[in-house]
């Protein structure tokens, strides 16, 4: 073992955090720091981002709650926690209230759906 390694390299690491963050963003919902750092770090190119998990992303990325989240674009808590289960897709108005809220707080996405920093 070498350094941080914990035995397992970069290849192995992408592969169990696309499969683990990345495909059951369900999990993710408990972690939402976590999922957005792995999504920035171990980004997926072959797929664009799903909605629900530039949700998740955010939250993480600004440290804020579904409820807080919910609050700044007029929706209520069980919408934003439906669109990260995708269990509901959102209304137009309600995808551009969200777009408008990352703009404001200076999130931007590139065409994959992923975070620019």
């Amino acid at each position: 073992m070498h350094g941080n390694d914990y035995g397992f390299g970069l290849l192995t690491a992408r592969k169990v955090a696309n499969n683990f963050f990345c495909e059951y963003t369900a999990k993710a919902l408990i972690f939402p720091q976590i999922y957005a750092i792995l999504c920035y770090i171990l980004p997926s190119e072959e797929r664009k981002m799903k909605f629900s998990e530039k949700v998740i992303a955010v939250r993480g990325k600004l440290y804020v709650s579904q409820k807080q989240l919910a609050d700044e674009i007029g929706v209520s808590f069980s919408t934003v926690n439906r669109w990260e289960q995708e269990r509901h897709e959102p209304s137009f108005i309600a995808q551009k209230r969200f777009e408008d809220y990352c703009k404001r707080k200076g999130i931007t996405f590139d065409a994959n759906g992923q975070i620019v920093e």
